[in-house]
């Protein structure tokens, strides 16, 4: 049967074709999740709805939800903790993502990081290593499925999503018991870990929902991508076109928003990703994200000064900004003309090249007159309104004189 089969590469893929880094607009991206794993520590609901809130006003529309151990299981009760919370408070915070546009999907490990599942006896018989609760494995296919079928189909019905994510990376014990390395010594790992995980995606199909898995173990070994279902075709075009065995991507983000992302391709041979590699990466960007953040705040600037010098030059009121000179005693004794708009060429009669930057001595001006009102202004901080006269324009001028900046007018 064939299936829609999605998985986070063909995402990050999508991001990344063509090009070794990709940065793009928000709105480019139609999904922009974010992970929340309860693994080791769990919120509580005010503080899910806080991040909830965050998230969102930051462009995030999705939120891949990992409740381990605090959902609240029925029929597999055994596997609910003591923060474990309630179905009503299930629902109440999906509603409440749902309010915010955020959708939640519901991501249930099934064969990898499933340690609280198997660490009870009652499911202790699927692991992969009698020694280690880590893993599920992978010829169990009947066990498990009759297992998961049950958890898949509690953990969907409190989740209203389309998507379902089953997990399935980092399953690093592949191959490690004896019937499983004899299959992986005659088919390859690759084998194993497309049995299983199509089998754990039937599961999902018939819950008449989409699977969701991590990419790390398809990048790992390519030639499962031609175990994955038609509808895959196109992540499996993508990777072989550019020969991507392994990739690592990071967010880019400005002013708290997700504004594209940058990635690293390998090809030719696949990596393993350390914590380091990460650290390295994301501090990278991050230094790229706040240079460009800097160059995108100057040319705001630039832009708005831009304006607002068109405004003030092109406005019908007159406008002048004035440098007071002091004397030896202090006081106000002549003022430098800093700037002026065309409206006060046609109010003064004179074209401002000719007074920009002189004093007004220089320009013949009457000191008496207009120093007294300067040091009004100078003096207390207020405005001063003032009608007057002007003989060389013919005109009766009204001007309201403020300061903003010492010694200026």
């Amino acid at each position: 049967m064939k299936h829609r089969f999605l998985t986070v590469a063909a995402a990050l893929l999508t991001l990344l074709t063509g090009i070794g880094t990709c940065a793009a607009r928000t709105g480019d991206f139609p999904i922009r999740a974010f992970h929340l794993d309860f693994r080791t520590e769990v919120m509580t609901l005010d503080a899910m709805k806080s991040l909830v809130d965050r998230i969102s006003e930051r462009g995030i529309n999705t939120l891949v939800m990992e409740w381990e151990a605090a959902f609240p299981f029925d029929k597999h009760a055994t596997l609910s903790n003591s923060s474990a919370f309630t179905r009503e408070e299930v629902i109440s915070f999906v509603d409440y993502c749902s309010g915010r546009g955020v959708e939640v999907i519901p991501l249930q490990n099934c064969f990898g990081h499933c340690e609280y599942i198997l660490r009870h006896e009652r499911y202790r018989a699927l692991r992969e290593d009698p020694k280690d609760p880590s893993q599920v494995c992978p010829l169990k296919i009947a066990e498990a499925t009759a297992c998961f079928s049950g958890l898949f189909a509690e953990v969907a019905s409190l989740h209203p999503s389309k998507y379902f994510h089953i997990g399935a990376d980092e399953t690093y014990l592949l191959g490690l018991c004896g019937n499983c390395r004899a299959v992986a010594d005659r088919e390859g790992k690759s084998r194993l870990f497309v049995d299983y995980v199509k089998a754990m995606c039937d599961i999902v199909h018939r819950l008449g929902k989409t699977p969701v898995i991590w990419a790390d173990i398809i990048l790992k070994y390519p030639e499962a991508l031609d175990e994955l279902p038609d509808e895959a075709f196109r992540e499996r075009e993508v990777l072989a076109m550019q020969d991507i065995k392994s990739l690592i991507a990071v967010p880019l983000l400005s002013r708290d928003k997700v504004w594209g992302y940058a990635g690293i391709d390998i090809v030719n041979e696949p990596r393993r990703w350390s914590g380091e590699d990460y650290q390295w990466f994301a501090s990278l960007m991050n230094i790229i994200s706040l240079c460009i953040e800097l160059q995108r705040s100057e040319r705001e600037a630039q832009s708005e000064r831009t304006y607002l010098e068109g405004l003030y030059r092109h406005m019908p009121l007159g406008y002048a900004r004035l440098q007071m000179l002091r004397g030896e005693d202090g006081a106000p004794s002549d003022f430098r003309i800093l700037d002026s708009n065309y409206a006060a060429d046609k109010i003064s009669g004179s074209r401002r090249e000719r007074y920009i930057g002189k004093r007004a001595s220089e320009l013949g001006l009457d000191m008496r007159f207009y120093m007294p009102i300067f040091s009004q202004v100078l003096d207390g901080g207020d405005y001063v309104e003032h009608d007057y006269y002007d003989e060389q324009s013919k005109h009766w001028i009204h001007s309201i004189l403020y300061t903003t900046h010492e010694d200026e007018v």
